[in-house]
């Protein structure tokens, strides 16, 4: 990326004053700086927080903001419009939640004569389709398809997976799917096929015997749970359809896992500057989408809580979350240098509060944010 300034006097410049070929030559030194200022930011920000250590000093970062500060004005227009709304609405949630599942339990009304009428749970494997709609694949010899036969009216479980062995699975986000199985058009077939064998490779076998039926379960009645503690409600069908994944959702599992694991110092820092809170034991994110992260903060005594930390742009991609998140963890730890170059802080709020704490306090007291 270095070019030989020298080189340039060999050049033909007779036709140039002395001061306009210095005029020139500060020009485009500035220009490089400028460049190399833009790289070395994104490179340094991104290297720093993902990868150990820091390579950013504080002084570095004051030289290079006041370099770019002639040239603020004109990148303001390209930088993506910060996010008015800092967390999905539940519909968006409970879409996302059953496009990042594969797999859930299906109850469905017993009729066998020794267990007619009760309740009978049962693993299935789905997808979903452009609507939404889970997409199962049955034998037609199992218990639920018999059950199905009988009464097609079913509900469908399904929760967020695990990060870790030792996580909560209380705490994690479900939907329950209730409605009528009914049989997969025709002309959906090819598409629904592939697109299960894709999530599940084993069905590609399957789908030429007789014995297997790809269903699907039209929704008529749809609820959502955000974990032990949260917020459960019921969602509107016709809103559920029209709504779309997460662009985050394919993506979220494998940053999720990385960022526990490897950032619970940049995180407590987090908490501790944007959150306040100083007694933090335990800090886990639960979701990362578009516009933000939910925090599971263990604190006080295994007081647990959960905050929503909200990014500044709302992004479209996991390396854009990854480089949000690098800012706030940035941030967080200039803070804890003394480092403060603005008041403003990411918008952040407190969503669920231990059931504990809840019952010794009345609602609406507590720290606000």
């Amino acid at each position: 990326f270095f070019i030989n300034l020298p080189s340039l006097s060999s050049l033909n410049l007779c036709s140039f004053s002395s001061s306009v070929y210095h005029k020139v030559m500060r020009i485009l030194v500035a220009f490089l700086l400028l460049v190399a200022s833009n790289v070395g930011v994104s490179f340094m920000s991104y290297n720093r927080v993902f990868s150990k250590g820091y390579s950013r000093t504080s002084a570095a970062r004051i030289n290079l903001v006041s370099m770019m500060t002639h040239h603020a004005s004109d990148v303001a227009s390209t930088q993506s419009k910060p996010t008015k709304y800092i967390r999905p609405s539940i519909i968006d949630k409970a879409r996302t939640i059953t496009h990042i599942c594969t797999s859930g339990t299906l109850c469905t009304t017993s009729v066998a004569p020794e267990m007619e009428g009760f309740p009978f749970g049962s693993y299935v494997d789905f997808i979903t389709d452009e609507n939404g709609w889970p997409v199962l694949l049955i034998s037609n010899q199992s218990l639920h398809t018999q059950n199905i036969q009988h009464s097609p009216a079913v509900s469908l479980f399904c929760q967020l997976p695990k990060q870790t062995a030792t996580q909560a699975s209380a705490s994690l986000s479900r939907v329950t799917i209730m409605g009528h199985i009914e049989r997969t058009p025709e002309e959906d077939l090819p598409a629904l096929q592939m697109a299960f064998t894709l999530i599940h490779p084993y069905s590609e076998q399957l789908f030429n015997s007789p014995k297997f039926s790809l269903l699907r379960l039209k929704p008529e009645k749809i609820f959502f749970s955000g974990g032990f503690g949260v917020s459960a409600t019921w969602v509107d069908v016709k809103e559920y359809e029209s709504a779309r994944a997460d662009v985050l959702a394919n993506e979220m599992p494998i940053v999720l896992a990385k960022v526990n694991l490897e950032k619970q110092g940049e995180l407590l820092l987090l908490c501790k500057h944007f959150l306040g809170l100083q007694d933090v034991e335990v800090v886990r994110v639960q979701t990362i989408d578009r516009l933000g992260m939910d925090l599971r903060i263990k604190s006080g005594g295994d007081l647990t809580d959960e905050y929503r930390v909200g990014f500044r742009h709302a992004v479209n991609s996991a390396e854009e979350a990854k480089s949000e998140m690098v800012k706030l963890f940035q941030e967080a730890w200039e803070r804890e240098q003394g480092c403060y170059y603005s008041d403003e802080l990411p918008l952040v709020t407190k969503y669920a509060e231990d059931i504990i704490r809840k019952a010794h306090s009345s609602v609406g007291s507590g720290r606000k944010i």
